[in-house]
C-alpha cells in the first residue's frame, strides 16, 4: 500500500517540475517588438505607436497574443 502511494507522488512531483520548467525557459521569454527592440533598429515605422503593457496574458506566452492581433490591423 506503501509504495504505490510513494510512486504516485513521486510521478507528480516530476509533472509539476517538468511543468514548471516549461514554463520558466520556453514560455518566458520576453516578446518580439518590445520598446527596447525598437530603441535599438533606431526606426519606427509610420503610423500609430500603440504601447501594450502587461503581463503573460498580454504577450501571449500561455495563450493567445492580442498584442499580435493589433499588429495585423
Amino acid at each position: 500500500m506503501f509504495i504505490p502511494i510513494l510512486i504516485m507522488l513521486l510521478a507528480l512531483v516530476i509533472v509539476v517540475i517538468t511543468l514548471f520548467i516549461f514554463v520558466k525557459v520556453a514560455k518566458g521569454k520576453p516578446p518580439q517588438g518590445r520598446a527596447l527592440d525598437y530603441l535599438d533598429s533606431g526606426e519606427i515605422a509610420q503610423g500609430r505607436v500603440i504601447a501594450c503593457i502587461g503581463d503573460s496574458l498580454t504577450h501571449g506566452n500561455l495563450g493567445a497574443c492580442w498584442v499580435e492581433h493589433l499588429r495585423d490591423k
